[in-house]
């Protein structure tokens, strides 16, 4: 590699630190707090999240815990629900006001008791969700995290291109000096810290921005590699009059799929529109499912499905970008602990890069002010 080509690559990767490496040490930490953040957030918040159940307790009607939160919150339509893991856990269901506002209102599924309600990114990890996908920048925000993550990469891989030291040297190039001297140190932490962790940040980041440019990557996957991407509702041929059955849709796509787990309840979004659950089948890696169930919600009767089983090479592909991004694969919680301690390395990056820059910056400006010519003395 020339010494121009060196020094160009090495500027690509300093602006893009200094530019989005605080952004991107922002989006390490929250995710390294999401990868448990179900977990933290009954923790924090167990009066809306967690529900006691004696053996035996059996859950209520659905069509009575709809009822129960619509009378709670009157001023909101339910758009889906995401149904409980656990006997211990509550019903979340997600609301929309008329002004677009999104909330989240918690149900007992044995008792129907509605527990409270609260905006959709309250609490610690609501908050950290929000500054995990969208920077507290709305909607607009999830393009801003892709591009951060494509930054990601370009730093990575400059950075790999800057470190190689060629086979002789690669071991050297790999580990830390810890009885150099400070500066050798810090430099070794950056340069070594960068070279072991590059690989899974990569990884990271390669899913996490084809999450964030979904719409552009999933149909991409699909055309390229075969199958079809699920809807969240069909249009109905006969429409829905009269009174919905919520409960029996949930038990038609339970008669589709008894071994698989409910996950997701969807409302029809307008008249006309099925109902939808979305089930996890024994086997799939996403914990959310990628099986989806239509049922007429009138009448109770499935009029079609999306079966995870039968998919083909790029809705496999599609499916697994979640639980890869988020550490669920293998040994689970393995595998969440590692991506825990991974988030927080682009803080070290960020922060040891810095700090070398900042050296680097102050003893050239020593150097140019010992060469800088002195003025002539007055006579």
């Amino acid at each position: 590699m020339s010494r121009q080509t060196r020094k160009w690559i090495r500027r690509v990767h300093l602006t893009l630190a200094i530019t989005l490496g605080l952004f991107v040490s922002i989006l390490g930490l929250s995710g390294s707090v999401l990868v448990f953040g179900d977990e933290i957030d009954s923790w924090l918040r167990p009066e809306l999240r967690r529900v006691s159940a004696e053996p035996g307790m059996e859950w209520v009607r659905l069509d009575d815990v709809v009822a129960a939160v619509r009378e709670a919150v009157p001023e909101a339509e339910p758009l889906y629900l995401n149904l409980p893991s656990d006997e211990g856990t509550a019903h979340t269901f997600w609301l929309m006001k008329p002004n677009s506002e999104m909330i989240k209102a918690y149900a007992n599924p044995y008792t129907g008791e509605v527990l409270g309600n609260t905006h959709e990114h309250a609490g610690l990890i609501g908050f950290m969700h929000d500054l995990h996908i969208h920077l507290l920048l709305g909607h607009d925000g999830v393009t801003v995290v892709g591009v951060l993550g494509l930054g990601l990469l370009v730093m990575l891989g400059t950075g790999l291109f800057l470190w190689w030291p060629g086979w002789r040297q690669l071991r050297m190039a790999l580990t830390v000096k810890w009885k150099g001297a400070w500066r050798r140190r810090i430099y070794d932490l950056h340069r070594a810290g960068g070279a072991w962790t590059m690989p899974p940040l990569a990884f990271v980041a390669v899913t996490g921005a084809s999450l964030a440019f979904y719409t552009l990557v999933a149909p991409a996957l699909v055309s390229a590699f075969g199958g079809k991407l699920p809807t969240d509702t069909l249009p109905l041929d006969e429409p829905a009059d009269g009174q919905m059955n919520w409960q029996g849709v949930l038990d038609a796509a339970e008669a589709e799929f008894p071994q698989a787990e409910p996950r997701w309840f969807y409302f029809p979004p307008e008249d006309g529109r099925s109902a939808t659950v979305q089930v996890r089948q024994p086997g799939n890696k996403n914990p959310h499912g990628d099986t989806f169930v239509y049922v007429h919600p009138g009448r109770a009767e499935t009029i079609s499905r999306h079966d995870w089983s039968e998919a083909e090479v790029g809705e496999n592909l599609v499916d697994l970008l979640y639980p890869l991004h988020i550490g669920h694969f293998g040994p689970t919680l393995l595998i969440r602990c590692i991506m825990v301690v991974l988030g927080v390395v682009p803080v070290l990056l960020f922060g040891t890069g810095i700090w070398l820059w900042w050296q680097r910056t102050k003893a050239a400006t020593a150097a140019a002010a010992r060469v800088q010519p002195q003025p002539a003395a007055l006579s």
